[in-house]
């Protein structure tokens, strides 16, 4: 997984940093998915967490190397 800080220093309403563990517990809890639907998991999740609109780029590349 290669991720941008546009994820990670996403606020929530009690302008709260999500930050590497809260970007961790989400791709954990999403781990199980499929590749394609594991990205909408995660990008759905950071959405629903952080208050209004993205402050900066997010970007998410996952592999999958089997």
């Amino acid at each position: 997984m290669i991720y941008t800080d546009g994820l990670t220093e996403s606020f929530n309403s009690e302008h709260e940093m999500l930050g590497v563990d809260g970007l961790q517990e989400i791709v954990a809890e999403a781990s199980n998915l499929p590749l394609a639907e594991m990205k909408n998991q995660i990008l759905d999740r950071v959405a629903a967490w952080r208050h209004g609109h993205a402050q900066d780029d997010v970007s998410l590349v996952l592999l999958e190397i089997s």
